[in-house]
């Protein structure tokens, strides 16, 4: 199944989005849910009896309809470029160690701000783990689509190298063929600090947006539901 051949489908009065990720087949509930505060999307989505998506998840799923032909396709390559979506995994930077975590379905503050403190006693949840040395220089400069694949923090924010290979296509299909992902400035970090994923198209769709630096506050992000 690809973006050009998948079909949602229509249950129970509400459309269900299949996806495949690693190796299995996964559902997504539309409509989908926002813009709103990451506490509040997770809220509406537990709500409902669904499971919010981690980061991976969400490459496995923008993957598959970004340029895709139904109507809900037509609103992801909407919100890609306008909005963001919201993918729950907590990405915690600790500069004692030089290493970033990332660890999936934080807890959020009544703030909306990502629970540092829940992440740091979660560290053996911890999914992978990107040293500081391959995080200073993607603040400066974006990433070619045919090195994201293989670029560490690219496969640790997507779940796996298979995931890291879907950012790259997806970073080939807009029109600078290239990903740019922001992280706090690591090198200047003094105490462990949390951010939460989103995934987009930066400058009105210019180039795959994979963001690291979002507080989890950001009140322009939508997401969706995956059934459990």
């Amino acid at each position: 199944m690809d973006a050009q051949t998948a079909k949602p489908k229509i249950r129970v009065g509400r459309a269900e989005m299949d996806f495949q990720h690693q190796g299995k087949v996964l559902t997504a509930v539309h409509p989908f849910y926002g813009p709103a505060s990451s506490k509040k999307l997770q809220e509406f989505i537990r709500k409902d009896g669904l499971k919010e998506p981690t980061s991976a998840e969400l490459a496995s799923f923008v993957h598959e309809y970004f340029h895709g032909n139904e109507p809900q396709a037509h609103e992801v390559n909407r919100i890609m470029i306008e909005r963001f979506f919201r993918g729950f995994t907590g990405i915690l930077y600790l500069p004692k160690d030089r290493v970033a975590h990332f660890i999936d379905h934080p807890e959020f503050g009544i703030d909306s701000i990502v629970d540092k403190d829940n992440l740091l006693k979660r560290l053996s949840e911890s999914r992978a783990r990107v040293s500081f040395e391959h995080l200073k220089n993607l603040k400066k400069e974006p990433v070619k689509w045919n090195n994201v694949a293989k670029h560490p923090y690219f496969i640790a924010w997507a779940g796996s190298e298979e995931g890291a290979e879907k950012l790259a296509e997806l970073a080939s299909r807009h029109p600078n063929k290239e990903a740019y992902i922001r992280v706090p400035d690591v090198l200047g970090l003094s105490e462990p600090t949390a951010r939460v994923a989103a995934l987009g198209s930066y400058w009105g769709g210019d180039r795959l947006g994979v963001d690291s630096y979002d507080r989890g506050d950001d009140v322009d992000c939508l997401a969706f539901g995956v059934l459990k």
